[in-house]
């Protein structure tokens, strides 16, 4: 059977086809947006933030998945040095703290001010 008479004799799988571009394009927007008009410390700042999760145990939430430095800046498409000297300048303003295996987030409004 076509993919049109298979519509026609599914409704909700036609309507479920429909939305996945939606959700794609809805994810995209703000992605797109950010690579376009933020710079990297506004990008870095937006990614920990989107990241960090509530850890286990107090000491802030935590940045799931564990993410290197090195990673942090491929997800924002930045250098690893660029993405290293922000991920410095967050944890001397004490938004973050850095340990050998992750990042953990101190202070959601301090890294909040870094995307004005």
């Amino acid at each position: 059977m076509p993919v049109v008479g298979v519509m026609r004799h599914h409704p909700d799988a036609a309507l479920r086809l429909l939305r996945s571009p939606g959700r794609r394009l809805r994810t995209a927007g703000p992605k797109i947006r950010d690579g376009t008009f933020m710079d990297v410390r506004g990008r870095l700042a937006r990614a920990v933030l989107e990241l960090g999760q509530d850890g286990a145990g107090g000491g802030g939430p935590v940045l799931e998945p564990h993410l290197r430095q090195e990673e942090l800046a491929h997800v924002v498409g930045a250098t690893r040095e660029s993405g290293n000297r922000w991920v410095g300048w967050f944890e001397r303003i004490d938004a973050i703290r850095r340990s050998k295996d992750r990042i953990t987030l101190l202070d959601r409004e301090r890294l909040r001010r870094q995307l004005e």
